[in-house]
């Protein structure tokens, strides 16, 4: 269901303002998630930085980009979940230099 809804660009400001990016990634990094859980989560992160990367606070942004990091640093290499945080990592570090190129623009 979480995957869906990362998935449709109207649930975007849920996800961006309610603090459910970092509990998921909190959740992915813990060893008491399941394997099967925490690919399902690592998904969820991918899709939705995707979608609602653009509208997070700078607040939120730092957050995410900490526990992002974080969490690429703990979990096992060579799995769905290290790939999938990977690429929700990329697509906040574009995020990110689109802003700092707006930002040079005002």
């Amino acid at each position: 269901l979480l995957l869906f809804l990362a998935q449709c660009p109207e649930a975007a400001p849920f996800f961006a303002d309610g603090g459910l990016l970092p509990l998921m990634l909190e959740k992915v990094r813990s060893k008491s998630t399941g394997e099967l859980v925490q690919h399902k989560l690592a998904q969820v992160l991918h899709a939705t930085i995707g979608q609602c990367g653009r509208v997070l606070s700078e607040a939120a942004f730092q957050e995410v980009e900490l526990a992002l990091s974080e969490a690429i640093k703990e979990v096992d290499p060579d799995t769905a979940v290290r790939r999938n945080l990977a690429e929700a990592s990329g697509n906040l570090m574009q995020i990110k230099s689109q802003r700092a190129g707006a930002s040079a623009w005002r």
